[in-house]
């Protein structure tokens, strides 16, 4: 009887074991992601849209801190500032610039 009982247990030790296995391969080949060729990569990358590139010219200019003897230099007789005449010379230079 007790080696009946020993066969038993070792059969359902294997049974057991060849569950897990099948399952753990099945588990394996659905959750895990698929190796694709390169083939079908350079397909895929000829597919999506070609990537947009912008260029931008920048220019960085030294600060523009208005203390009061340039207010007063732009104050007009109606009470509003205009500091056109200050940067004018300014312009040729920065011209190419976004």
């Amino acid at each position: 009887m007790a080696r009946l009982k020993r066969k038993a247990k070792r059969r359902l030790s294997i049974l057991f074991l060849l569950i897990l296995l099948i399952a753990g391969y099945f588990g394996y080949k659905t959750f895990m992601p698929k190796k694709e060729t390169n083939e079908k990569v350079e397909e895929k990358k000829k597919q999506e849209d070609p990537i947009k590139t912008y260029k931008a010219k920048l220019v960085a200019t030294g600060d523009g801190l208005v203390h009061i003897p340039v207010y007063q230099a732009a104050k007009k007789s109606d009470g509003t500032y205009d500091f056109t005449s200050m940067v004018e010379y300014t312009k040729e230079y920065l011209k190419d610039f976004d």
